[in-house]
């Protein structure tokens, strides 16, 4: 492209210097819209618009394609936290139905000790008396 780039360049400034021309405002008079120098010129302008066209072109798929990864990066980050929340709630239920059934037990086994006491207290009544 920068060789393309300097021939043109080299060729039109020797088109100038060789015949004294104002090269800028003959490829862009009315007056030969069909001379070389124009022709050429409108050729290298398709080339270099075809060109940027593609970068563009090429730019926008970069960026749609880093834009959907990061898209599926955030939800997959998302997707990990919503079962991180779900995992210790339900670590905390867990943990939760535990120490109720280690309340519970611990209840029963008073209830169990205070039954054999009174046992123990009417047995003892019922041989004193």
């Amino acid at each position: 492209m920068a060789r393309l780039r300097f021939l043109v360049i080299s060729c039109l400034s020797s088109l100038t210097l060789s015949h004294g021309l104002d090269l800028e405002s003959w490829m862009y008079s009315d007056t030969n819209p069909n001379g070389p120098v124009r022709k050429a010129w409108g050729k290298v302008r398709g080339i270099l618009n075809d060109k940027h066209q593609q970068s563009l072109e090429a730019w926008e798929h970069q960026a749609r394609k880093m834009y959907r990864a990061e898209v599926a990066a955030h939800e997959r980050k998302d997707t990990e936290k919503a079962e991180d929340r779900q995992f210790r709630k339900d670590v905390k239920a867990e943990q939760a139905e535990a120490a109720h059934q280690r309340h519970m037990d611990h209840k029963k086994a008073r209830a169990d000790a205070e039954a054999k006491k009174e046992a123990r207290k009417k047995a003892l009544q019922d041989m004193q008396g």
